[in-house]
């Protein structure tokens, strides 16, 4: 009583496998974590690679928008405020009263005072680049000589009800050299364009070539976990 009537059927555990089982199941659990191991470590440096190149590429952009995109967005400015300033001199010429020139003459400031701001930003934007402050520097030369035959010559003309005088020495002397500062200022403006869009190239190359480098390195550790998964079969 209190004993089973079939026979103990237990067997010892290692009776179901022998000794080169053992060795292959070893071998077998030695090459599965080598495998986890590489895939975690091509993985990991994939993951590094990405990210770094993703920086490289945000790094490369914001530059771009800083410098090249800024300096087009200055010179825009400063064309518009100084062809601004022009049409209000040549407005305070035609004015037949010294009350109609007076707000005038405030806005004739204020549009200065906008030239002047524009030209700070850009020498301070492109200080690391001595190429574009020497061209600064011609633009800003070239708007001195205007404004100095602007503010001595033509608006005290004005000012003193000599329309007729102001107006032609507007036309003359006032006139072409603002031609020359104009002249200077599309070029530098042609030029910052075709940079900008240079650079915009370039990143969308490295951009591309970034995109590249991540898939082949994808496909490879592919590879290699393929290659390592079907040696554990052997």
């Amino acid at each position: 009583h209190g004993r089973s009537c079939f026979p103990d059927l237990a067997i010892p555990r290692a009776a179901f496998f022998s000794e080169d089982d053992r060795v292959m199941f070893r071998s077998i659990t030695w090459r599965l974590g080598l495998t986890i191991v590489l895939l975690l470590v091509i993985n990991g440096a994939l993951v590094y690679i990405g990210i770094s190149l993703g920086q490289s590429s945000r790094r490369s952009s914001r530059e771009i928008s800083r410098v090249s995109v800024g300096s087009l967005v200055h010179l825009l400015d400063l064309t518009k405020s100084s062809h601004a300033l022009r049409t209000t001199v040549l407005h305070h010429a035609l004015s037949e009263s010294l009350e109609a020139k007076q707000p005038l003459d405030q806005q004739i400031s204020r549009l200065d005072d906008e030239v002047t701001k524009s030209l700070i930003e850009l020498r301070t934007l492109n200080a690391a680049d001595p190429g574009t402050q020497s061209r600064l520097s011609q633009v800003e030369n070239a708007w001195l000589d205007y404004a100095k035959a602007r503010d001595e010559k033509a608006l005290p003309l004005s000012t003193a009800l000599k329309s007729q005088d102001a107006i032609k020495m507007l036309q003359t002397e006032v006139k072409s050299k603002f031609e020359r500062f104009s002249e200077l200022l599309d070029a530098m403006i042609r030029d910052e364009q075709a940079q900008a869009q240079n650079e915009a190239g370039l990143l969308y190359e490295n951009a591309t070539r970034n995109l590249w480098v991540v898939g082949l390195m994808f496909t490879g550790s592919t590879i290699v976990g393929v290659a390592l998964t079907l040696s554990l079969g052997r």
